[in-house]
């Protein structure tokens, strides 16, 4: 009787749907002429393996792969997870100082220990808390990353951050109804007179220096003449080329 045994590289593994690992396998006593083996797998329908030891993901679920010594007949296993993480969201953006919460699902849903490991690849622009929960920090890209316990699978989400600066009225009221306009708009009314040194003074540091004004324009010095609302057209105004504004 030979006395021996079939040694695995590896006696778990994960891996997602369509993509492949590559198990070893060493045969013992060394000094067996024949070192060739055999491997199968529990279930195909979930992972495959070719006669290299090749383990391809088929679908979500569990298989044993088995690795048997020809000269010996003795075996060794592997067992192996097809699985997948997946986020709710995989881009998101979200203002400074404001938070979103992304969504994990842990594959496959056999899995005892569906917990999973959150992670900022910038904690200066966006942190992530252990409930997925993401917060701005200052503007910027960062990538959140979502890790399997079980598996060591993992998914991403880019996280963009924008500046808190949104949409007001030159009284000072927030406008709520200018949907859709990027940062720092300013609505005005018909029929009246703004004085920006007021405004730089109240807003000099939200706004940096600058406002946006949504509606046509005509570039007077010192004094702004405009006319219409809502129209297409955007100006920056810089405080030190302008004092006032006229809405006719």
């Amino acid at each position: 009787m030979t006395v021996g045994s079939v040694k695995l590289d590896q006696t778990e593994v994960a891996v997602k749907k369509g993509e492949t690992v590559t198990l070893k396998a060493t045969v013992y006593p060394t000094t067996l002429e024949d070192k060739t083996v055999t491997w199968t797998s529990s279930n195909t329908k979930v992972a495959t393996v070719s006669s290299k030891g090749k383990v391809k993901g088929v679908r979500t679920g569990t298989a044993t792969i088995t690795c048997t010594s020809n000269a010996t007949g003795l075996s060794a296993t592997c067992e192996v997870t097809v699985g997948s993480v997946m986020l709710d969201q995989t881009e998101v953006t979200v203002k400074k100082g404001k938070t979103v919460t992304l969504k994990a699902t842990v594959y496959p849903s056999t899995l005892a220990d569906k917990s999973v490991i959150w992670k900022s690849s910038n904690t200066s622009i966006a942190t992530v808390t252990a409930e997925g929960k993401v917060k701005g920090i200052k503007a910027g890209t960062a990538t959140i990353t979502c890790t399997s316990v079980a598996t060591g699978l993992s998914a991403t989400c880019t996280v963009t951050v924008t500046s808190t600066s949104g949409s007001r009225s030159l009284d000072g009221d927030d406008d709520d109804e200018l949907t859709g306009i990027e940062e720092n708009v300013v609505a005005v009314e018909p029929f009246d007179v703004y004085d920006l040194r007021y405004i730089h003074r109240q807003w000099q540091e939200d706004l940096e220096e600058e406002v946006i004004l949504w509606m046509s324009y005509k570039k007077i010095p010192k004094c702004l003449f405009v006319s219409g609302f809502f129209q297409i057209d955007f100006l920056v105004l810089s405080f030190s080329l302008y004092d006032f504004v006229v809405v006719s």
